[in-house]
């Protein structure tokens, strides 16, 4: 069951970042982004080279405020529907210390909720007046529920995520 008609029009939105800390990150970070990439727990991630993708970031066009332009689009072979960017560094794909840090002062009022979307819904569920006991535990025991569907489906952490997204609402698991 899709939620989100695959024909929705792309959205443009501006991301900005600390320069002076990207800046010193390229001159005299590259160790510290070596280990954050070896460091990562995403195994795709940690031979990746920070470096080269710091410096296409950097590379690419600003605007007069310094922020850059990201095209976001539903990804319509994706069962997920979720929005995301193709062909260009973002901060989105950036790992989240690094992410972090060269936010640092531009987005005080960012947080990065984990489990957010259960938890908000969850949430919202109570306040309906709703039972939700099966999203409650899987809350208040995400990491147990994720290594369980791990293991039994012989997916990966980023795909037991998406199978529990698209139970909650509604999907095909």
């Amino acid at each position: 069951m899709d939620v989100i008609p695959p024909q929705l029009p792309p959205r443009t939105l501006r991301e900005s970042v600390n320069e002076a800390v990207l800046r010193d990150l390229l001159e005299r970070g590259q160790d510290v982004l070596r280990a954050i990439a070896a460091k990562s727990p995403n195994p795709k991630h940690q031979n990746r080279d920070l470096v080269g993708i710091l410096k296409k970031y950097r590379a690419r066009k600003q605007h007069q405020d310094r922020s850059r332009s990201v095209k976001y689009s539903f990804a319509a072979e994706r069962s997920e529907r979720r929005l995301s960017v193709d062909g260009i560094v973002t901060m989105q794909g950036i790992d989240r210390p690094v992410r972090h840090s060269m936010g640092y002062g531009e987005y005080g009022d960012l947080v990065d909720q984990i489990n957010a979307h259960p938890t908000i819904c969850s949430q919202a569920l109570h306040k309906l007046g709703r039972e939700c006991p099966f999203l409650d535990l899987y809350v208040a025991e995400r990491e147990t529920w994720l290594q369980a569907i791990t293991a039994e489906c012989g997916i990966d952490r980023d795909g037991a995520k998406g199978v529990m997204l698209r139970a909650m609402y509604g999907g095909n698991p």
